[in-house]
């Protein structure tokens, strides 16, 4: 409890004060993980949902949760996922084996999950490394 200066063994503190003041508190930790430190948005919604564990197993049911998520920053993308266009898969198709034709178009017509043919002997971390190997000769 570094930033409220609170000792590390004196989590009671915590609890007396008044709820408005509870959640001011927690408004400004938000901000402070927001501008002081280079945490993901992921990291400082985990860190708050802590905070909100550590009220609510306290009792203290008070507090405008939704007003205070709503200091937290907005969620970033950390992948940029898309689907493969039509041309890249007809790429793949003509540089690969009829093994591998068989596996592209079973996944690009069904887009089944990604453990889903792991059962038939496709390792699919193999496969996806082969296919985005194969995408990176892009003209």
């Amino acid at each position: 409890m570094d930033y409220l200066k609170i000792e590390r063994d004196r989590y009671d503190k915590l609890l007396e004060k008044d709820p408005k003041l509870i959640q001011m508190d927690i408004s400004d930790y938000i901000t402070y993980l927001k501008d002081s430190t280079t945490l993901s948005s992921g990291s400082i919604s985990t860190y708050i949902s802590a905070v909100r564990k550590f009220y609510t197993m306290n009792d203290i049911t008070t507090l405008n949760w939704e007003k205070i998520h709503s200091f937290e920053p907005d969620r970033e993308k950390s992948v940029e996922d898309r689907p493969y266009t039509h041309a890249e898969i007809k790429r793949l198709i003509e540089n690969t084996s009829p093994r591998n034709r068989a596996i592209i178009l079973l996944m690009s017509s069904s887009a089944p999950r990604v453990g889903a043919l792991s059962g038939y002997g496709f390792n699919p971390l193999f496969l996806a490394l082969t296919f985005t190997c194969d995408l990176s000769y892009r003209e």
